[in-house]
């Protein structure tokens, strides 16, 4: 062996070295660009409402490492324009705001101890008509009935906090509180995955899970937004208050 050997060993090994480093350092470079274009596009959406309370933590978590993927998590139901007429009928006439679902099953059962956000789907118009949110547990009161197929009246899931996008009195239009930006966001990042293409949720029952490879920090961070800006029935106070995330 060469007496040159030792010093080409060390010299490769230097240079590999190097590249690792500058590999990860592109990678990390990257990752924060990525974080950096996300929080800009969140404080575009809620440029009108980032001196509220949380709001300014909520876009932070766009950039820095937290949890709040464990605290939260988005799941689906499904209406026609029919069956969402009904449900809405039954809150206005109960003078309940909340979320209210009475489903055939209950959640699955691999569905974790979070609070989960709602998307409720019209399957009649292709559009995500409102926002819930709920605890994976079962209502105290199980006798409601709202629909009119008793086999929908099963399982009571509610809370006092809901977000109606579209307004079923004014012909299916999104009430005027709904910012433009917010319906973009929500057309490209859940009704075209919801409504379209081969792995649409339109044909599940009761409750569905938003697809785990597609979900991301971002779609949290956008209806977490929302409950914040709106504030239904003070869950700014009653939830973010209680939060640290």
């Amino acid at each position: 062996m060469s007496e040159n050997t030792p010093r080409m060993v060390g010299s490769m090994t230097e240079n590999t070295d190097n590249e690792i480093d500058e590999f990860e350092k592109q990678c990390i470079i990257k990752i924060l660009k990525q974080k950096m274009k996300l929080k800009s596009e969140h404080q575009r959406m809620f440029r009108k409402h980032m001196h509220k309370c949380h709001m300014s933590n909520i876009s932070q978590c766009c950039v820095r490492v937290n949890n709040i993927i464990n605290i939260y998590d988005i799941y689906t139901t499904r209406f026609t324009t029919d069956t969402y007429f009904q449900n809405q009928r039954f809150k206005e006439s109960s003078q309940w705001t909340g979320s209210l679902y009475s489903t055939m099953l209950t959640f699955p059962q691999n569905t974790p101890d979070k609070m989960l956000f709602i998307l409720d789907m019209n399957n009649t118009t292709n559009k995500v008509v409102g926002i819930g949110l709920v605890l994976n547990h079962l209502s105290k009161d199980q006798s409601i009935n709202i629909y009119e197929n008793p086999s929908y009246n099963n399982c009571v899931y509610k809370s006092k906090y809901y977000i109606q996008l579209i307004d079923i009195n004014q012909r299916g239009g999104y009430h005027e509180f709904v910012e433009s930006s917010w319906i973009d966001f929500i057309e490209k990042e859940f009704e075209k995955i919801l409504f379209y293409g081969k792995g649409n949720l339109k044909r599940g029952s009761s409750f569905m899970r938003f697809p785990r490879k597609i979900l991301k920090e971002k779609h949290i961070i956008f209806i977490l937004s929302l409950f914040v800006v709106l504030n239904p029935n003070n869950f700014v106070e009653n939830i973010m208050n209680q939060i640290k995330f």
